[in-house]
């Protein structure tokens, strides 16, 4: 119904990516190094074997899919939610000792034409793995990218927290200062913020009327203010192109203009017969969440803030879309890395032992101790050559292949990123472009 809208607000982020990864990468150089001083190490150190090649593609990258899985344990210690919001393609090209990376934004839409073929799935690609599991979820990848994935690692958020604590925190230049002010508290989900029940009823009664104007597509919602805001913008602009075309614009002013057209409220608007409005929750429960503010400039975190730093998706202005947010994740991935790989790090048994234990607890993966060995002897020289997320903006060549779409019934009423102009091979494309150093054309 709606297309080109620039934010994809949906669901709270639980997002911890790379950590997984350069723990599995450790494994092997803890019990190299200290099968010798501890029990635990020469337990595991028979188990290694000698250096081996790494798997490699056609083109002998070495390719590594990097999931974050959204799993938390209840209070029953009831596993709750498996969605991987994080999905990143890490590509090694050892020839010339360099790595990219390309992240995948949670909405692209998955049917048997962009990414489903022979996998029997249709929805967002978000959901794969918690509905089909890791390897649908790679075949899935496979079909979008037109490359081969050799290895993948899968880690909870809890696991992305311990490692970065365990590193002792991690350093990273904010490019933008920016602030959240609707960060969702864990555990907070169901608060009532102070309200009866009769009033949080008849909050609920008014979330259920929302949800059936989705279905319907009479409104579309909005998490927070900031995305209304720009939603309105984009429409207002429209509106001006409109009122400047006219042939008349003496007996009316644009704001006259404008007031037949719009209907706004301070949560609200309406144009075209259709509703614009903040979600019922996000508008009566402030107690669900919290503010945050990064400044701009070096800043040092600890596991949580790196957590939030990378999960923020409220921020007002350029910082505020799932696109930033994909860089965002990339930062937290290099910044990681590099304090995995410093002095610091593996000189220090204590915190070698503590990553191990983390590996054993909080990462899926088919690295074994042999590759992990072979891929720390590449990860000390490694340089990164670009850092890329597949959006919706203009610019091909840095991957905006996809628009965006309020979708109907065959989209499950969601907001979802398909390819542009139908072109389903559009990701593929931009992959070897940046695989092969070449400029996309269209």
């Amino acid at each position: 119904m709606l297309n080109n809208f620039i934010k994809s607000k949906k669901k709270p982020l639980y997002i911890y990516f790379g950590s997984g990864l350069i723990i599995v990468l450790f494994v092997v150089f803890i019990v190299k190094i200290f099968s010798g001083q501890t029990e635990v190490f020469s337990q595991v150190v028979d188990t290694v074997g000698g250096q081996q090649n790494l798997k490699t593609a056609n083109d002998g990258r070495v390719n590594i899919l990097i999931i974050g899985v959204d799993k938390r344990v209840s209070e029953n210690n009831v596993e709750n939610g498996k969605l991987t919001d994080t999905l990143i393609l890490a590509s090694i090209n050892p020839d010339d000792k360099s790595y990219s990376l390309v992240s995948f934004p949670r909405d692209i839409w998955i049917d048997n034409s962009f990414g489903g073929k022979g996998v029997g799935y249709t929805g967002k690609i978000n959901a794969v793995y918690a509905t089909l599991g890791v390897e649908k979820l790679i075949t899935v990848v496979e079909n979008l990218t037109d490359q081969k994935i050799q290895y993948h690692v899968a880690v909870s958020f809890g696991g992305f927290i311990e490692a970065i604590d365990t590193l002792g925190g991690i350093e990273i230049y904010v490019e933008n200062s920016f602030d959240d002010y609707a960060y969702p508290i864990e555990g907070k989900e169901n608060e009532l913020c102070g309200l009866e029940q009769k009033e949080a009823d008849k909050i609920f009664e008014l979330l259920n009327e929302q949800k059936v104007c989705t279905e319907d597509q009479t409104c579309v919602l909005f998490d927070d203010k900031n995305a209304l805001d720009e939603a309105f913008d984009t429409i207002k602009n429209d509106i001006q192109k409109e009122y400047d075309n006219l042939v008349d614009t003496k007996s009316k002013s644009f704001a006259e203009y404008i007031n037949l057209k719009v209907e706004k409220d301070e949560n609200y608007f309406t144009y075209d017969d259709i509703k614009y409005e903040l979600k019922i929750d996000d508008v009566n429960f402030p107690c669900r969440y919290e503010s945050l503010h990064f400044a701009q400039g070096l800043q040092k975190f600890d596991g949580l803030t790196a957590l939030k730093f990378a999960r923020s998706r409220h921020a007002y202005g350029e910082e505020g879309s799932d696109f930033a947010r994909a860089k965002r994740q990339q930062l937290v991935i290099d910044a990681t890395k590099n304090k995995a790989l410093s002095f610091s790090t593996f000189s220090n048994p204590i915190k070698l032992k503590n990553l191990f234990d983390n590996y054993q607890k909080n990462v899926e993966t088919n690295i074994g101790f042999s590759d992990a060995q072979a891929m720390y002897a590449m990860l000390l020289s490694l340089t990164n050559t670009g850092s890329f997320v597949i959006s919706i903006t203009d610019d091909a060549s840095t991957g905006g292949v996809l628009e965006s779409l309020y979708g109907g019934e065959e989209y499950g009423y969601a907001f979802v990123l398909i390819p542009k102009d139908q072109n389903y091979n559009a990701i593929s494309n931009f992959i070897k472009s940046v695989f092969n150093k070449s400029v996309i054309t269209q």
